[in-house]
């Protein structure tokens, strides 16, 4: 092999870690969070504890199908929600197999903070 075609050799592994090396650091300050990311507003802290797929209170299905003799039976018909200042009031209508195979029908209504946590259950039917 030649010196010119070593020198070109070189000079190309060189120019490729040199490429590798500028996207790794193109990827890392894109990646980077950005503090300066303006805090979430009162309506998107509240929206967030809610499925977009079906409108449970994501925290408050958890604790229900807790209570429940078979979980994977959950089925929920309708949920709502009040904001009262400090928190909110979730109520939630689900149906659900009972120990006799039947469907039962539940209504569950709780207090929640506004990142989402159940703060007392007001009524469990």
């Amino acid at each position: 092999m030649s010196l010119q075609t070593k020198i070109l050799k070189i000079r190309n592994i060189t120019l490729g870690v040199f490429a590798v090396v500028v996207i790794i650091v193109i990827i890392a300050v894109a990646t980077e969070p950005d503090e300066k990311a303006a805090p979430k507003s009162r309506k998107e802290r509240i929206e967030d504890q809610f499925s977009a797929w079906d409108g449970d209170h994501k925290k408050l299905k958890e604790y229900i199908k807790e209570t429940l003799k078979d979980p994977d039976s959950y089925k929920n018909i309708k949920t709502v929600y009040w904001d009262r200042d400090s928190v909110i009031v979730v109520k939630t209508e689900y149906t659900a197999t009972n120990s006799f195979g039947g469907r039962v029908r539940g209504t569950t209504m709780a207090k929640v903070d506004l990142d989402g946590n159940i703060l007392k259950i007001m009524a469990a039917e």
